[in-house]
């Protein structure tokens, strides 16, 4: 509900929300109005009652509950943590098919929502797994690279020349060797 409006350096505007399931008055908090999407009828509501009071010189303290409409959550889109580790969700509203309609809700407002909000976590979860995986299978690629590389260096085959060449290069010397000490012994 809107209890009081404000005007700061007569351009903001903010209203003083009472939030659901919040009934100390420290709860209340002053909201700017660019920030309340999807309720637009509770203000219009709020506003009407102030052009109303302003005629009769009373402010009604609270819309009316009959009046009061019920939003569904249609499904979550995105998750974000607070100061505090508070968590809200964003939250596409059925009926209201706009990006500008979707909202911010902290997740202790949302009543009767706890298999939506599962399984966006169960989503969540996966999404985070997969790029997991990416990233560790990334990391295997480069080490294997930088296997290859070392294994390069370590045999002769960097410029280029095939392990057979380095095979055969390496025996002829092994028998060269072997000739030269031959060679050695029999004179």
């Amino acid at each position: 509900n809107i209890i009081e409006k404000r005007i700061i350096k007569g351009k903001k505007i903010e209203y003083l929300i009472k939030w659901k399931n919040y009934d100390g008055p420290d709860d209340n908090t002053w909201e700017p109005s660019d920030t309340l999407e999807g309720v637009g009828d509770i203000i219009k509501r709020f506003e009407k009652g102030l052009d109303i009071g302003k005629e009769k010189e009373e402010v009604p303290s609270e819309p009316v509950e009959d009046e009061e409409e019920i939003f569904e959550v249609e499904n979550i889109l995105d998750k974000k943590i607070m100061k505090g580790k508070k968590i809200e969700y964003l939250i596409k509203w059925k009926n209201y098919d706009g990006p500008d309609d979707d909202t911010w809700e902290p997740a202790d407002t949302l009543e009767g929502v706890g298999d939506i909000i599962k399984q966006f976590e169960k989503q969540l979860e996966i999404e985070k797994e997969k790029e997991e995986n990416k990233l560790n299978k990334a990391n295997e690629n480069n080490d294997q690279k930088h296997k290859t590389i070392r294994i390069a260096e370590n045999t002769g085959n960097i410029n280029g020349e095939g392990e057979d060449d380095n095979i055969e290069k390496h025996s002829e010397t092994k028998k060269e060797k072997l000739h030269l000490k031959k060679n050695i012994v029999v004179s």
